[in-house]
């Protein structure tokens, strides 16, 4: 639906549609003048299907956007928020899922600002914050940070810890990787030593059949535990302690 006008020496633009499939409301007014004139305007809209933005599919929840046009036609400021709410947040080749979550981001142009996320992740408390860059030519850099605590985890196949720790997941055209420091409070570690080590996604197994967005991510995550460390193959029933590190591609 599109409404124009002039008035005062001025376009008036009264544009509102939907992005499909599913109920993604959007409007946007614009006042573009024939002068030099800045032009101004607002944006806003609604998406109640994730899947549409996102590299994968899963996710349930839906999105509030608002933001201010302002300056010059050829290169118009954009400031703005966006409110995110959801039940589930899934990742491919991982077992796990962001449950119950929320968070606020602040954009100016091509700068995403995430000043808040909060959600439930492996059944303990998760929050974080950090930044994403896109620009003309696409997404330039993500720079997310997170922290959780007592969170029951199957990091792979045949494991279970429940552990607190740190996250970090950076990409740029240089590097995709996800650095962490994870203290394991129990484990329980069901593996031979020598078999080869593979993330646990049996909850998401049809994510794997295509090629996805963290296929080349790389792994830096440190693995501390002081007690309470069980490991249970044909070498017998073993309780101790570890200093580790998990490196290498996904």
């Amino acid at each position: 639906d599109i409404k124009l006008n002039v008035k005062d020496k001025t376009l008036q633009l009264d544009l509102k549609g939907n992005f499909i499939p599913g109920e993604n409301p959007f409007s946007v007014l614009l006042g573009i003048p024939f002068g030099d004139t800045p032009m101004s305007g607002s944006i806003k809209g609604d998406f109640n299907n994730l899947n549409i933005l996102l590299p994968w599919r899963g996710a349930e929840g839906r999105i509030n956007y608002l933001a201010d046009i302002s300056g010059a036609r050829l290169l118009p400021q954009i400031k703005g928020v966006i409110d995110v709410k959801g039940s589930i947040l899934p990742f491919p080749r991982f077992a796990h899922a962001f449950r119950d979550f929320s968070g606020l981001v602040f954009v100016e142009n091509g700068d995403f600002s995430i000043r808040s996320f909060q959600g439930k992740f492996g059944g303990g408390d998760v929050k974080g914050s950090g930044m994403l860059k896109i620009s003309s030519k696409g997404l330039e850099k993500i720079d997310i940070r997170g922290e959780g605590k007592k969170l029951s985890l199957a990091l792979l196949e045949r494991t279970r810890v429940l552990a607190d720790g740190k996250l970090n997941l950076i990409w740029d055209k240089n590097r995709f990787v996800l650095n962490g420091d994870l203290f394991i409070n129990q484990l329980s570690w069901r593996r031979e030593l020598t078999e080869k080590l593979s993330f646990s996604s049996s909850a998401y197994q049809q994510m794997q059949n295509k090629p996805g967005f963290f296929d080349a991510l790389d792994l830096n995550i440190h693995l501390r535990a002081d007690d309470n460390a069980w490991v249970e193959n044909s070498l017998g029933r073993i309780r101790g302690k570890f200093d580790l590190t998990i490196s290498g591609n996904v």
